[in-house]
């Protein structure tokens, strides 16, 4: 049996759910994990089922993993498992998602949702602030939930090696009616945001100029000028870079000064 792991993670989130999720399920299956700023430049690992995983971004999956997968070739009846993170509201991004690998030919065996800490969090909440202590409670929840999960992606995939041609079931994807009506002005708030706010991401004087940031941007946006990081316009506002500076040295404005920061890319 051989799975890709096909995913996108912003801040790390994801990335950190992939690793956990592959490690429970990698004594039965050969798993190839692949990030799509990656797989954009290469050709897919051969894969019998395909694992699709994304953070939430304002209620759907972030544009340069719809890209990708909107990219992707026809295949006939191939099994997938959807996984979403979300810091707050899924809405119905994994329905978005599922449309167009149903349309690709993709087989739908299952999905989860997973909470994990929003990369937004590093405007709202302060390096001591209490409410970290509730919302680590709730992501170590999300943790078992995952392995819980791979556990049972193993035992259907013994049976789906078996016969891949059997059904699984009426797998009904949650539909939440507040996406419908909040969708449009959530979306607008998002796209103003990352239009505009990329102009104020700056360094303070404790960047090493270690260029962490610039290997780790999936757009390769951040650059060097004159030994200075700059960044550039071309930003889908995932935070990875602001998040994982060894020095917190990345700022938006005043915003993020003091706030609390994710840490996954070590």
């Amino acid at each position: 049996m051989k799975i890709l792991i096909l995913y996108f993670s912003g801040a790390g989130s994801t990335k950190y759910f992939c690793d956990i999720i592959s490690e429970e399920i990698k004594s039965f299956a050969e798993i190839s994990k692949l990030p799509v700023e990656e797989a954009m430049s290469k050709e897919l690992p051969d894969h019998n089922v395909l694992l699709a995983m994304f953070p939430v971004y304002a209620l759907d999956a972030p544009k340069i993993f719809k890209d990708y997968i909107s990219s992707l070739p026809k295949v006939d009846g191939k099994g997938v498992y959807l996984i979403c993170t979300h810091g707050g509201g899924p809405g119905n991004a994994l329905r978005k998602i599922h449309k167009i690998l149903a349309l690709k030919g993709y087989k739908l065996l299952g999905f989860s949702e997973l909470f994990t800490i929003d990369s937004l969090i590093v405007f709202f909440v302060k390096e001591d602030s209490s409410l970290l202590k509730i919302l680590e409670k709730k992501r170590l929840k999300s943790i078992e939930k995952a392995k819980k999960f791979a556990k049972k992606i193993e035992a259907e995939l013994i049976e789906y090696q078996k016969d891949p041609n059997r059904s699984a079931g009426k797998i009904r994807l949650p539909f939440r009616l507040y996406d419908i009506v909040i969708y449009p002005m959530i979306q607008f708030l998002y796209n103003l945001g990352k239009k505009h706010l990329w102009k104020y991401f700056w360094v303070d004087e404790n960047c090493t100029s270690c260029a962490k940031c610039v290997n780790i941007c999936p757009l390769k946006n951040i650059y060097f000028s004159e030994s200075k990081v700059k960044f550039g316009g071309n930003c889908i506002f995932c935070l990875r870079c602001l998040h994982n500076c060894p020095t917190k040295s990345i700022q938006v404005g005043k915003l993020t000064l003091g706030k609390y920061r994710l840490n996954y890319y070590k």
